[in-house]
Formats: C-alpha cells, sequence, structure tokens
C-alpha cells in the first residue's frame, strides 16, 4: 500500500481481466522521400479539409442562424453530415485529394462535431460560452498530424503501416507486445516525425497484495520530486539551463521582423528548445515534478490512499506535537521533543501511519506517547491521526 498526499484512491472490486489503454510514443522513420512527402502532404489534406468544413458552417450559421455540424447523419438532422460533403469535395471539386487516405482525411473532421456541440450547448443555455468554436488551423501555425486508426493504421513488431504512406520503421522496441493497437496520432515536430499509438492491454483489477508499505511526500523544493517513507529520496529534472536558453530565443523572436528568413531559423530553434525541455518533464517547479505521471504510474501498479497533506509537514513523527516552528526549510527538528530529521522524510514517515490507520492496519498515531507542550490555540482539522493537532504557543 502506497500512502501519498493528493493520490487518487484505487479500490478494485473484484480479480477479474479488465481491459486498459496505454499510450506509447514513437520515433518514426518515413524511409524514403516519397514516404516523408505523403506524411506532408496526409497532414495538409487534413489541414485543408478542416479550414473548408469549418469555413462552410460559419458561413452557414451566419447566413440562416443554423448549421449542420454532424459528422455522420442522425434522425433529426435530413441535411448532408461532413462525411459525404468530404466524399463529394473528394469525388468532384479537389480530385487531388484521391492521393491521400479518404478515411485519414475524413476521421479528421470528427472533433468539429464535438467542438460545436460544446460550444451551442453553452450558447443555448442563456450562459456565456465557456468553449471555443472550432478555428481555422494556419500552415505555420499548426502542428502537421493527422489521426490513425486500426481501420487506417496497422502495426507489426516495429513498424507501422499508414494507409497512402505504406510501412514505416519505429524507433523503439512496443512496450506493450501482447496490447491489441486501437488508435492514435502522427505528428511532425521540429523536423522529426513522432507516432502516438493507443494500445488496449488486460490486465488485472486487483492488484497482487505485498507485505511492503510506503509513505509518499512530494515536494518541488530542493530539487525533489517525492521522498518515501524508507528514507528514498527522488529528484527532478533540472531545468533552469533549458528554461534560459528557450526565453533567450523568445526575447529574440520578439525583437526580429516578422516573416525575415532570421525569424523562421530563430523560431525553429525555439521550437527545438521547447521540445528539449517538454522531454525533460514540463517547466518550472510545480509542473518539473511531473505530480500527474507520478500518480498515472502508480495507480496502475499500487492501491494508494488518498490523504490530506495539512500538517504532516509539521508534525513530529515520533511523539506527534504540531509546531511550524519545527520546520526549517528541508530540515526537521521538533521544539518538544529534539527529534531532528529530514523534513520530507519525516511527513513521508506521517503519511504512511496516518494511511495504516485508515486502511484499518492500525497506527493512526505518528508514534509513541504525545508530548504536547502547554495548551495553545487549536488548530481546525477535521482528522489528523485520531488526534487534534496542537500549536505551541
Amino acid at each position: 500500500m502506497i500512502s501519498i498526499n493528493d493520490l487518487t484512491t484505487r479500490n478494485p472490486s473484484s480479480n477479474l481481466p479488465v481491459k486498459v489503454r496505454r499510450t506509447v510514443r514513437y520515433r518514426l522513420h518515413p524511409g524514403s522521400a516519397r514516404k516523408n512527402q505523403q506524411l506532408h502532404g496526409t497532414a495538409g489534406a487534413c489541414r485543408f479539409v478542416w479550414n473548408h468544413m469549418v469555413g462552410e458552417i460559419r458561413d452557414e450559421h451566419e447566413a440562416w442562424g443554423s448549421c449542420n455540424f454532424s459528422y455522420r447523419s442522425t434522425k433529426n438532422v435530413s441535411t448532408t453530415e461532413l462525411g459525404r460533403v468530404f466524399t463529394i469535395l473528394r469525388r468532384h471539386s479537389y480530385k487531388w485529394l484521391q492521393g491521400y487516405s479518404a478515411y485519414i482525411v475524413k476521421s479528421s473532421l470528427q472533433p468539429i462535431e464535438t467542438t460545436y456541440r460544446e460550444f451551442f450547448k453553452d450558447v443555448e443555455a442563456g450562459g456565456k460560452p465557456n468553449h471555443k468554436p472550432p478555428r481555422f488551423h494556419g500552415k505555420w501555425t499548426t502542428t502537421p498530424s493527422f489521426p490513425i486508426n486500426d481501420e487506417s493504421a496497422k502495426v507489426a513488431g516495429n513498424s507501422l503501416y499508414v494507409q497512402k504512406v505504406g510501412w514505416m520503421k519505429l524507433a523503439t522496441s512496443n512496450p506493450c507486445p501482447d496490447g491489441q493497437f486501437k488508435s492514435g496520432r502522427i505528428r511532425y515536430e521540429c523536423d522529426n516525425w513522432y507516432a502516438d499509438l493507443v494500445y488496449e492491454i488486460e490486465t488485472q483489477a486487483r492488484l497482487p497484495h505485498s507485505a511492503r508499505e510506503a509513505g509518499i511526500d512530494r515536494n518541488i523544493a530542493e530539487g525533489r520530486r517525492a521522498a518515501l517513507s524508507d528514507g528514498t529520496m527522488h529528484g527532478r529534472p533540472d531545468l533552469e539551463k533549458k528554461l534560459e536558453r528557450r526565453k533567450r530565443y523568445q526575447r529574440k523572436l520578439v525583437r526580429q521582423v516578422t516573416g525575415s528568413n532570421r525569424r523562421k531559423v530563430t523560431r525553429a530553434r525555439w521550437r527545438k528548445a521547447f521540445q528539449a525541455e517538454r522531454f525533460a518533464r514540463l517547466n518550472r517547479k510545480t509542473l518539473a515534478s511531473a505530480w500527474g505521471t507520478l500518480e498515472l504510474c502508480l495507480n496502475d501498479k499500487v492501491d494508494g490512499c488518498r490523504l490530506p497533506p495539512a500538517y504532516t509537514s509539521q508534525a513530529c513523527h515520533q511523539y506527534g506535537h504540531v509546531d511550524q516552528e519545527s520546520r526549517k526549510r528541508s530540515d526537521f527538528k521538533c521544539t518538544a521533543c529534539g527529534h531532528a530529521d529530514d523534513a520530507d522524510l519525516n511527513a513521508a514517515l506521517n503519511l504512511l501511519a496516518f494511511g495504516n490507520g485508515a486502511a484499518g492496519r492500525g497506527g493512526g498515531g505518528t508514534g509513541g506517547a504525545s508530548c504536547r507542550s502547554r495548551p495553545g490555540k487549536r488548530q481546525e482539522i477535521a482528522e489528523f491521526g485520531g488526534r487534534e493537532p496542537v500549536k505551541s504557543s
């Protein structure tokens, strides 16, 4: 069991296999100039058709006060759906679209319906719209990409097949060899192609019980990402140099003339700097800790217990005395009993004790008998290990 502050609880009710989906990011190697050009052409066709449909819907709404934005035909809509409109365009108006996969280009129109439904739902309710209508995709401001699924692509070993493109090599091995490919997206970022593939795999709903238990305290200070109750400290990546490099290119972009060749070169370098920062795991202090990724990985591997983090870094693990003066940056020294320890390790031990109490494994207190000092102002807290914390005056 893992006790971690703000970790989503996972309480499986059965031991039957369940199907879950995993997303894996690959570096994609087209292998030839023709395939590379075909990938760019497919992304461009998706962008062209998207802008055409968005423009048609906007003009129709401005002229008649209503519009049809359904991807497929429904019983309540008698007009032609977006998928059928695309087929007419491909066969008669823009025959150059026949050089690219009709299924892929048509599938890229599905978000139009989803976005418009959310937008009109807010407008019809009489309130301020919380969603923006679909916007046009610019050639130089939008990342070239297009969706794929098990009908327009297939995976075999370390290779990916895409309709009208052919077989291409995936840079790394498949971590889900028993998984079934379902969907994905191909993107062009910083002069390289990447494939984000979604696999469906079977896993047990109930995880095997382990006698090992741990409390985890997440942190952003001192370059730390998480501290375990067994004394293990996990650091977060140092992004200061990468962040400064990206900011330097941003300042340079502002000074350069829009549309100049030098600005295009600087923009390409800024993109690479931003990608290097993102690949290092996000930016700035809290986001650099990648807590979302930590929770996602833990939820798949352990049974987590969600605990409130209040006062866990101010409470003495040995005797339960709570005083904010005991916490001095990364060090903890109890003002009552003199117990000294690392502040994050002390908090992780408290989380482990409270997690055991919440799970009915005993504990709930932070240690032995309380060594509270003279009565002071009590802190209002719903539950703190079975006792109310007292702050010394």
